[in-house]
């Protein structure tokens, strides 16, 4: 069986969306410290 691929979002709705996130987010945490955590599957090392 041959695999279709769909195109769900184009690039330019990617970048769209991930400047209006990052928007919301500097809106949300102006002034405080932000950690974030990014969990990719296998194994990583993580440095505190």
């Amino acid at each position: 069986m041959k695999n279709k691929i769909r195109v769900l979002l184009t690039e330019e709705e990617l970048n769209y969306r991930i400047r209006i996130l990052g928007e919301q987010i500097s809106q949300d945490y102006e002034g405080k410290d932000i950690h974030l955590i990014c969990v990719l599957k296998g194994g990583g090392i993580l440095y505190l």
